[in-house]
């Protein structure tokens, strides 16, 4: 019976530790909406991006996505859009969002996204398509640092939205508790006898 017990605790344990809760996101639903507009608490640098809201003749994500963002505003220079987190702890972190293609039936649209401690990947969502994506990266010094650029310059850009970070577990700590846990069980079996 302890060794059950002890095995539902293991199982709640790793299952709390896969869901962390995020140290930060942001689905822009609380931004103004609009052309050429910047976004609250993100650093917008070399041009523009729009703020998509809801019910919008633009609003090519579903209504519950809520607003989202244009990253190639509408004066021709895509903008990039830059967050920096301070204050966490060293180590590994996922940054995970929704990226979507244009709708506008323009062309692939290139985008950069930079991350503290990875190298920049480039994704290339196809044209009326989204998925969510998830870049692993690191903070050093208590910062980290993401930011988003697309390419085209065509006033057709990809759409972003529900963007979040979390800590990832340290990959020493699982077996480390996992043998705890075998510890215990252990203990618990060697009383029994």
């Amino acid at each position: 019976m302890k060794i059950r017990m002890l095995a539902v605790a293991a199982a709640m344990v790793l299952s709390a530790a896969a869901h962390a809760a995020p140290v930060y996101s942001d689905n822009f639903d609380s931004d103004a909406q609009g052309l050429n507009v910047g976004v609250a608490g993100w650093t917008l640098t070399g041009g523009t991006i729009d703020v998509v809201p809801v019910g919008s003749s633009f609003q090519f994500l579903g209504a519950a996505n809520g607003n989202y963002v244009d990253l190639d505003g509408s004066t021709g220079q895509a903008g990039t859009i830059t967050k920096t987190l301070t204050v966490l702890a060293d180590g590994a972190y996922a940054l995970t969002f929704e990226l979507a293609g244009n709708h506008r039936d323009g062309g692939v649209e290139a985008t950069t996204i930079t991350l503290s401690g990875a190298a920049n990947t480039v994704l290339t969502p196809a044209v009326n398509d989204d998925a969510w994506y998830t870049i692993v990266g690191s903070a050093t010094g208590g910062t980290l640092t993401f930011s988003f650029h697309d390419a085209s310059a065509d006033n057709i850009g990809s759409l972003l939205d529900n963007v979040s970070v979390t800590a990832v577990p340290e990959p020493g700590s699982l077996p480390l508790m996992l043998a705890g846990f075998a510890a215990l069980g252990f203990a618990a079996r060697r009383r029994r006898s």
